[in-house]
């Protein structure tokens, strides 16, 4: 096909009288197809191993390269040499061969229409200087679109700097393009968790593209672990499959969703999921300003460690307060539930709202290294070596059947919270993309609780049960 009939063909695709269903010899899937007549300005491909996502990525590369004369692609990925020894050679197995010219020293592909493609490492997420040269490099670019191969690679910062870049004058249509595996990063709140305005996640599995693929490849893949095919075949991108490095142990998190019910009621917001009983009750808080993170309340019951109501807003400092209150109204049948909140930061703002109420909050005993004294504080002071208590005091509580989580949405966050060296998460927090307010909410409202009541009701049974299946399970699979 000559240039002039890709231009044509360009005219006619953005009009919606084409649609792309095969490239050359290569009779695209449904998927890819889906992919590559995608007209969306943030489109992503995410899936599992093999299931075509690098050939869509590379068809739909050539074909804006050619129906859209002049136009300037970036090709990216998080190094240079990821590239040329990853990707270039899948592109150069794809592009028609003649069609274009590739001069390795410039790292550009030219074509005789006058497009051409930039081969560009995006590493700049590395510290110090060589950030702000990167940035500055990547805000120079004119740019028609944007393929980046493998984003969870690629910093948040610099997709929006691309962002901003793919403008080119003269061009009818501007795309960034990527695919990505499923992982724990910023691409999973935007694309997938809660999809931003002109973004469109497109989810593959390796079945989909079995017909390409040898019989005992997919056989073998299809024979590992359940954890394995959800994520590598089957391409799930979700909290089930993002465990890598998570804080919980998988099986004791699986084993509570048998406790997942909807709540008997909701009351503004608060969600109520057992009635009030003659026991005591503790009420963590993990506050926010209200912008950037919702505020989690939780409450659990100290002698059964069921969460009995959840709370989650983004909501002032006040509100905050007034939830509190009433939730230490409601379950003060025996005695006013132990208030433990969260101090630090916007935390002790919170406090000292809290202490205009008639509560009972949790004191902590610091120790200031100047007058070599100790006071009582108000509040839960959280530091790398708290935040480390708090996960193991909830972890050996979970071990022993003794945390039931009844929302939904907590599990989902204790799936992906993960130990992380980032000073600004103490330890452990949640990836970009999530969130770990009622992760926070529930380890608070934990602290220090010791369940007394020792009777093996059929939900404790069950969550052993489960604990032991998915044990002896993992380890059947092991031994494959």
């Amino acid at each position: 096909m000559v240039a002039m009939d890709y231009a044509q063909m360009g005219q006619d695709w953005l009009a919606g009288k084409v649609r792309i269903t095969q490239f050359g010899k290569y009779k695209l899937t449904p998927k890819q197809i889906e992919y590559v007549n995608a007209k969306d300005r943030h489109l992503l491909v995410s899936g599992g191993r093999g299931c075509g996502k690098t050939m869509a990525f590379i068809v739909k590369m050539y074909l804006l390269a050619q129906m859209f004369p002049g136009i300037h692609i970036l090709l990216g990925r998080k190094t240079r040499s990821n590239i040329e020894q990853t990707t270039l050679p899948d592109v150069f197995d794809v592009f028609p061969q003649g069609t274009y010219e590739y001069k390795v020293g410039a790292g550009k592909i030219f074509f005789p229409n006058g497009s051409q493609i930039t081969i560009k490492g995006l590493d700049a997420s590395a510290s110090g200087e060589d950030t702000k040269k990167a940035a500055q490099d990547i805000k120079g670019m004119n740019l028609g679109a944007a393929f980046l191969d493998q984003l969870e690679e690629i910093s948040e910062d610099v997709y929006d700097t691309l962002d901003a870049c793919v403008r080119q004058g003269g061009m009818p249509f501007h795309q960034l393009c990527g695919t990505t595996n499923p992982a724990n990063y910023w691409g999973y709140g935007r694309f997938k968790a809660t999809p931003m305005p002109h973004y469109r996640l497109i989810e593959a599995s390796m079945l989909d593209n079995k017909q390409n693929l040898p019989e005992d490849f997919v056989a073998s893949q299809l024979a590992k672990g359940e954890s394995w095919v959800r994520k590598y075949v089957h391409g799930e991108w979700s909290p089930d499959s993002m465990t890598e490095g998570a804080v919980f142990e998988e099986s004791h998190v699986r084993a509570m969703e048998h406790g997942v019910k909807a709540p008997l009621r909701t009351l503004d917001g608060v969600k109520i999921f057992a009635e009030p009983r003659m026991e005591p009750y503790q009420i963590g808080v993990d506050p926010s300003i209200g912008t950037a993170d919702p505020c989690c309340v939780k409450v659990f019951s100290r002698k059964t460690g069921e969460e009995v109501a959840s709370y989650s807003a983004f909501v002032p400092i006040k509100v905050i307060a007034d939830k509190v209150s009433f939730l230490s109204s409601l379950f003060s049948e025996m005695d006013r539930p132990l208030v433990v909140p969260e101090s630090n930061g916007v935390g002790q703002a919170l406090v000292e709202e809290l202490r205009k109420r008639d509560l009972k909050i949790y004191i902590r005993e610091s120790f200031n290294s100047r007058t070599r004294k100790t006071s009582d504080k108000l509040g839960f002071a959280t530091t790398y070596s708290t935040k480390m208590q708090l996960i193991e005091h909830a972890k050996g509580l979970m071990a022993k059947g003794q945390v039931r989580v009844r929302e939904k949405e907590t599990l989902d966050e204790l799936k992906v919270f993960r130990y992380d060296d980032a000073a600004k998460k103490a330890g452990a927090g949640s990836p970009d993309g999530f969130h770990d307010d009622r992760v926070m909410a529930t380890l608070l409202a934990l602290w220090n609780v010791q369940p007394t009541d020792g009777s093996r009701d059929e939900l404790a049974d069950e969550i052993r049960k489960a604990v032991k299946t998915f044990r002896r399970a993992t380890r059947t699979n092991q031994a494959r």
